[in-house]
C-alpha cells in the first residue's frame, strides 16, 4: 500500500531485527530501515532497486541480479571462483544468503534494514563492512489477502499472491508467492530476438508463528526460489545490441528454512535460531561477445560455472531481562558450516581451455557477548565481544589445501546519551574482521597465492533527533574507519595478447581509510506532503599499497562514490489520489583496483501516481524517466582479435533504461 500520514507514528516504533537485542531504530547509529510502503509504488523487485535510498550503499551489476554489495566503499564486486568470503552480510528471515543474494525479491518484505560499519559482534567475518537484513511480513490473527499484478514495457509481467490465515488460537501463517518475467532490455542481432537477457523469477515464502505457551513461541520460515534468467548483457561497443551466438544463463534454485525459538524465564530469556540453505547456481556466458561473422576470424570462447552451496547455522543466546537491574547481559554460541562445490568448464575455439572442479568445506565457531549498563536515565554504556575460529579445506583439480587455524576477535564499545526527550547522541568504536584465504588456479602467480585476514577499526559519532513536535526526524553520523591488511578483489590480464589469461584474485593492501558523513531525514510538511531525504559523503582511499599492478596510494577505492543523495516525495492530493517521486544522484567512481577506469556520475528520476479505493489500488509508474545510461559494472581488458596491438578497452554494462507500467492491487482484510 502507499505511504500515508498514519505511518508517521509508525516510524517511532520500528524494531531493528538484525540487532542483537531487537533494538528500536532510534537507539542505533548508522542504521537505515526502509518500510515497504515507502518504495513499493515504483514497481521494485530486488534490493538493487532500492539501494539508492540508503546512504553509502552500492551494488555490483555483474550478473542478472546483484549478489554483492558495497557499504562505505567496502565489499566485493564478484566472486567467480575460490572460497566464499564476502564483506557485506545478507540475511532474509534469519537465513544467511551472504554472497548468493540473487534471490533478494522484495515481494512480501515488510522492511529492509541496513547496518553500516563492522557488525562483527553480531555476525563475525561476514559483516566487516555491514549487514543487509530483509524481514518478511508477519502472520496476522485474522484473514488477509493481497493480490498483485504488474504489467509494463520490456514485456514485463508479474503476478503476486500474499495471504495470512489464522490456523488456530495459537498458530497463524502467511504464504507469499510472486512470479515475474521481462525481456531484459537487450537485442541480440545474431538471433534477431530481444529476450536473450530475460528475467524469469519465481519465489515462495511461508512464515508460521506458533505460540507454544505463555512463555515460549516459535517462528518457522521457508524460502523457495527458482530464478531462470538469461545473461546476454555485454557488448563490444557498450550498446544494447549484442552479437553473441552462445546464449548465457544466470540461474539459482534455492531451498531454505529458518527456525527461531524463544523462551522467557523469570529473569532470563533464551533464543535459538537455526537455518539451512541449499543453493544450486549456474552462470554461463559468451566470453567473446560475438560470433564468427562478427569477428571475421575464428574467435570463440564460452564459460560455464555450476556452483552448489549447502550452509547451516546455529545461534543460541541467553539474556537477562530483569526490570529491576540497571544492566542487560547477552551471551551466545554461534556455529556455521559451509559446503560448496564448483564446476567450471571453458571452451576456446572448440578446445577445452579449462575444466576445473573444486570442493570447499568450511566451519565457523564463535562465542559472543554484549553487556549494556544504564549508568543513569540519560547515559548508557555497552561493550560487545566476539571471538571466532575458522577452518576450511579446499580441493580442486590443481590444488589440495587445508587452511591454518584462523582466530579473530571483534569488539564494540558504545554509549548513548539522552540529551533531551527528543535527542540522542551516540558514539561507537568497533573492530571487525574478515578471514584470510587462498587464490586458486595454476596460473595465479605465486606471490598472490595466499592472502591474510583483514581488520577494520571504525569510530562513529551520531545524533538522532526529533524537531517540530515530531514533524522532522533526523539521523546523522560521521565515521572514520581504518583498514589493516585490506583485502581487495581485483583482476588482471597476465598476457596482454591473450584474453583467456584474464583472472580474478584477492590481494592484501597495507592500509586504507574510509571516512565520511551520512544523514537521513523524515519530514512531514503537512498531513498531505511527506519527504524522506538521505545523503552520504564518502572519502575512501588507499593509504599504502604495493605497486603491483599500479601504485594506488591516495587513490579512491573502487565502487566508492564521493557522494550520493536521494529524495522520496509523497503528496496526497485527496483521500484517493497521491503522487510519489523518487530522485537520486550519485558521483562517479573507479570500477576496479587493477586499472584507473571510472564510471561517470548520474541522476535517476522515478514517478508514480497511486489511486486507492477501499480494497483496490491502481498505480501508474515510470522508472528512470530521463532514460539515463548509467553504469553498474565495468571491465578493462583486450577483446578484439583483429587489433594487432591488442589494446585494452573499457567495457561498460548499463542499468535498465526508462520503463513504464501499471500495478493493480486487490486487498482484503
Amino acid at each position: 500500500m502507499a505511504w500515508t500520514q498514519d505511518d508517521m507514528d509508525i516510524i517511532e516504533e520500528i524494531t531493528v531485527y538484525a540487532s542483537l537485542d531487537n533494538s528500536p531504530s532510534e537507539d542505533l547509529i548508522s542504521t537505515t530501515v526502509l518500510l515497504s510502503d515507502q518504495y513499493e509504488a515504483f514497481s521494485v523487485f530486488s534490493i538493487q532497486d532500492i539501494s539508492k535510498f540508503i546512504p553509502n550503499l552500492n551494488w555490483s551489476g555483474e550478473g542478472s541480479r546483484t549478489r554483492y554489495f558495497q557499504i562505505r566503499g567496502i565489499g566485493e564486486r564478484e566472486q567467480y571462483q575460490g572460497a566464499p568470503n564476502a564483506s557485506v552480510g545478507f540475511i532474509i528471515d534469519d537465513i544467511d544468503l551472504t554472497g548468493i543474494a540473487m534471490a533478494s525479491n522484495l515481494y512480501g518484505i515488510s522492511q529492509v534494514e541496513v547496518l553500516r560499519g563492522p557488525q562483527g559482534t553480531i555476525n563475525g567475518s561476514n559483516a566487516l563492512a555491514g549487514l543487509v537484513y530483509l524481514k518478511s511480513e508477519d502472520p496476522e490473527d485474522e484473514l488477509s489477502i493481497d493480490t498483485n499484478f504488474q504489467f509494463g514495457s520490456d514485456d514485463l509481467k508479474a503476478y503476486g499472491f500474499n495471504f495470512s490465515l489464522p490456523l488456530s488460537n495459537t498458530v497463524s501463517a502467511r504464504y507469499m508467492v510472486q512470479k515475474m518475467g521481462q525481456n531484459g532490455f537487450m537485442e541480440n542481432e545474431f538471433y534477431k530476438v530481444d529476450d536473450t537477457n530475460h528475467r524469469n523469477e519465481l519465489i515462495h515464502r511461508l512464515n508460521t508463528r506458533i505460540n507454544l505457551t505463555s512463555r515460549s513461541d516459535l517462528n518457522l520460515n521457508l524460502l523457495v526460489a527458482d530464478f531462470n534468467n538469461g545473461y546476454d548483457a555485454w557488448t563490444n561497443d557498450n550498446s544494447r545490441k549484442t552479437y553473441s551466438d552462445y546464449l548465457g544463463k544466470d540461474k539459482q534454485n534455492l531451498n531454505a528454512f529458518s527456525l527461531n525459538y524463544h523462551h522467557q524465564f523469570d529473569e532470563l530469556s533464551s533464543r535459538l535460531v537455526m537455518s539451512q540453505s541449499n543453493s544450486n547456481m549456474f552462470i554461463a556466458y559468451d566470453g567473446d561477445w560475438g560470433n564468427d561473422d562478427y569477428w571475421g576470424v575464428l574467435y570463440d570462447f564460452t564459460s560455464e560455472t555450476q556452483r552448489v552451496r549447502k550452509q547451516r547455522t546455529f545461534d543460541w543466546s541467553i539474556s537477562t531481562n530483569s526490570p529491576e537491574d540497571n544492566y542487560n547481559l547477552i551471551g551466545g554460541l554461534y556455529l556455521k558450516t559451509v559446503d560448496e562445490e564448483n564446476m567450471i568448464d571453458e571452451i576456446y575455439n572448440g578446445f577445452v581451455y579449462r575444466d576445473s572442479d573444486s570442493v570447499f568445506n568450511g566451519s565457523y565457531l564463535a562465542l559472543y557477548g554484549d553487556f549494556k549498563y544504564f549508568l543513569s536515565d540519560q547515559l548508557t554504556f555497552n561493550i560487545g565481544l566476539r571471538t571466532e575460529e575458522h577452518l576450511f579445506d579446499y580441493l580442486d583439480s590443481d590444488l589440495d589445501y587445508s587452511s591454518p587455524d584462523y582466530i579473530n576477535q571483534a569488539f564494540t564499545l558504545g554509549s548513548v546519551y539522552q540529551l533531551s526527550d527528543l535527542t540522542q547522541i551516540i558514539f561507537t568504536a568497533s573492530q571487525g574482521y574478515k578471514f584470510g584465504g587462498i587464490n586458486i588456479g595454476t596460473v595465479v602467480p605465486n606471490e598472490f597465492r595466499f592472502y591474510d585476514s583483514e581488520n577494520l577499526m571504525s569510530y562513529e559519532l551520531g545524533v538522532n533527533s526529533e524537531l517540530l513536535d515530531g514533524a522532522v526526524r533526523l539521523k546523522s553520523q560521521i565515521f572514520y574507519s581504518s583498514r589493516n591488511n585490506q583485502q581487495i578483489s581485483t583482476s588482471m590480464q597476465l598476457d596482454p595478447q591473450d584474453p583467456l589469461s584474464f583472472i580474478y584474485l584477492t590481494k592484501n593492501f597495507d592500509a586504507g581509510e574510509n571516512k565520511g558523513i551520512e544523514a537521513e531525514a523524515d519530514i512531514f510538511f503537512s498531513q498531505r506532503l511527506h519527504a524522506r531525504l538521505s545523503a552520504g559523503f564518502l572519502d575512501a582511499v588507499f593509504a599504502d599499497t604495493p605497486e603491483i599492478p599500479l601504485n594506488l596510494r591516495g587513490r579512491e577505492q573502487a565502487y566508492a562514490p564521493s557522494f550520493q543523495w536521494s529524495a522520496l516525495l509523497n503528496y496526497q492530493l485527496n483521500d484517493n489520489l497521491q503522487i510519489q517521486g523518487s530522485f537520486f544522484k550519485q558521483d562517479g567512481y573507479f570500477f576496479d583496483e587493477s586499472h584507473d577506469q571510472q564510471a561517470t556520475g548520474y541522476s535517476l528520476v522515478d514517478i508514480a501516481v497511486v489511486y486507492s479505493l477501499e480494497h483496490t489500488q491502481i498505480t501508474f509508474w515510470t522508472k528512470n524517466i530521463l532514460n539515463q545510461d548509467y553504469p553498474i559494472r565495468g571491465f578493462y581488458f583486450s577483446n578484439d582479435p583483429n587489433d594487432p596491438l591488442y589494446l585494452p578497452n573499457l567495457f561498460i554494462r548499463s542499468g535498465d533504461p526508462v520503463q513504464a507500467g501499471i500495478t493493480l492491487d486487490y486487498l482484503f482484510h
